[in-house]
Parts: C-alpha cells; structure tokens; sequence
C-alpha cells in the first residue's frame, strides 16, 4: 500500500499499480476486507491515482488531471473536476 487514509471505521488507499492491478484506489474495512475498488474519472481510459487529497470529503487526485470525489461508503464517483 502506498498510503492509507483512515474514514470513520473505513481505510482507504492507494497502492503502486502493476500491470494486474487496474484499479489502484480501494477502501478496507477494518477487519481488511476490500469493500470497493474505486472507478477512474474516465471510463475505459488507463490512470492512477497518486494521492488522497481530503478525508471529508474523500478527494483522491488522479495522474489525467482530475481531483476526484467519491462516496467513501461505495466509491462511486460523485463529482470531478479536470485542474490541468
């Protein structure tokens, strides 16, 4: 795991990608297990996210220039916003 964010009784984190891992954001419960892996900001397009920018709300940053926010209890995407 590259870094863990800790979310109420939840931990989330991003983890180094490998050519096998195509999502690299998840979020663990505290027994470590996955509950969610979260989507890229561009469906069908390869990313990563480098960075968990914010606990509350969950702002995670990704590599194609989006500050991402999701729901930390299912990871969906609920706002993007492209910065570059």
């Amino acid at each position: 795991m590259r870094s863990v964010v800790p979310t109420g009784s939840l931990s989330c984190s991003t983890r180094t990608c490998d050519r096998g891992v195509p999502k690299n954001l998840v979020c663990l419960d505290l027994s470590g297990k996955r509950l969610w892996e979260a989507e890229f900001p561009e469906p069908g397009k390869p990313d990563y996210y480098y960075e968990i920018g914010s606990r509350q709300p969950l702002v995670a940053y990704s590599l194609s220039s989006y500050d991402v926010e999701l729901d930390p209890e299912t990871g969906a995407i609920l706002s993007k916003e492209f910065t570059k």
